[in-house]
């Protein structure tokens, strides 16, 4: 699409705007091998969001890699800073927690380069954002807006993970009922609809996603950290698959599946989760900020389900899950006593 620029700027823009026809235009369609997919089976294709974002920078950067690196690095940068000041806006968090939200291994790592992960965090940050003030002025809807907006351009699936928690914390503000009431009656609001969407074409969400681990299948075929991940053909077999996916895209792969140098990461990373939260559930506070423990919760089971149930390979789950890391994070530290760990094992080391 570049190149096009210099050898056709009209035809830059055709492609640009996907209006174009003729010999010419699939020409460079073909140069662009994943504009068109051979194993789509739906027609939700966001690589041409990235095919269409590197060839704008391109005309600046000149087809320098770093200056692409560079330019989603801020925009990562800018999503966790917004994500942050969100998120404090609704609870209580020390300063230092600024680094949750910042320096996960996997985060770092995949944010860093020019991938849809760090755009992830761009509209993930507004979202929040304009949450900060809900509870004294509510809902800031022209950031909201201009979230959602993002989100249908670079990762529409992404949002459906965070809407049933999106609607507990406004719901929170204007309802009276308690905090957990108002989190099952949100989040079976959503089992509702999963359940009655299998016989409506337009939502049914678990139609769509079959055919997405269908595509999934298709391409991870040769993939070294390929698996077998439960099929499901309605809502109850989906229901059954959402635990198993839940594990793999958090905690898989384990240190018993390293074949690698970046498997040993990854299975350093997840132990490391694992063992926190272990140690959260066993030292864990007797009063919490509910609120946001439940938010992240919801969004962390949204992430998980969504990925853990299509994605056949344990490479591709490390990257995906990557926005969510600052929530597993999150609720961990919301829900561990750190002064109750202290104690306990000061106490065990006098003995």
């Amino acid at each position: 699409m570049a190149r096009a620029m210099d050898e056709k700027p009209s035809m830059f823009i055709d492609l640009f705007l996907d209006r174009a026809d003729g010999p010419l235009f699939h020409h460079y369609i073909e140069e662009m091998s994943n504009w068109e997919r051979s194993y789509d089976l739906i027609q939700l294709n966001d690589n041409r969001t990235m095919i269409r974002m590197h060839a704008i920078l391109h005309l600046v950067s000149g087809g320098n890699y770093h200056w692409h690196s560079l330019f989603f690095q801020f925009i990562a940068f800018i999503g966790s800073v917004l994500l942050f000041k969100g998120i404090r806006g609704l609870s209580t968090l020390e300063p230092w927690t600024f680094l949750l939200f910042l320096l996960p291994p996997s985060l770092l790592f995949w944010s860093s380069a020019p991938l849809k992960e760090a755009l992830v965090l761009l509209p993930l940050g507004l979202v929040l954002y304009s949450l900060r003030d809900l509870d004294r002025r509510g809902v800031y809807w022209g950031t909201f807006l201009i979230s959602l907006v993002l989100w249908l351009g670079i990762k529409p699936y992404v949002s459906l993970a965070l809407i049933p928690g999106i609607l507990f914390l406004i719901l929170t503000k204007y309802s009276k009922r308690t905090t957990l009431s108002l989190f099952v009656i949100c989040h079976s609001i959503i089992l509702f609809i999963l359940f009655i969407g299998q016989w409506v074409g337009s939502m049914n969400l678990i139609g769509i996603l079959r055919l997405k681990r269908k595509d999934f299948v298709n391409v991870a075929l040769d993939a070294g950290s390929a698996i077998e991940i439960p099929e499901f053909n309605d809502f109850w077999t989906f229901l059954l698959a959402c635990p198993s996916a839940l594990w793999r895209t958090y905690f898989r792969p384990g240190i018993w599946e390293m074949r690698s140098i970046l498997d040993a990461m990854a299975a350093l990373e997840n132990s490391v989760y694992l063992l926190l939260l272990a140690l959260a559930i066993i030292f864990r506070k007797k009063q919490v900020d509910a609120r946001m423990l439940l938010f992240s919760a919801s969004f962390l089971i949204g992430m998980g389900v969504l990925i853990g149930t299509v994605t056949p390979v344990l490479g591709a789950s490390v990257r995906y899950r990557a926005p969510a890391l600052p929530f597993l994070l999150l609720f961990i530290y919301l829900l561990m006593d750190r002064a109750y760990i202290r104690r306990y094992f000061m106490k065990k080391s006098s003995l």
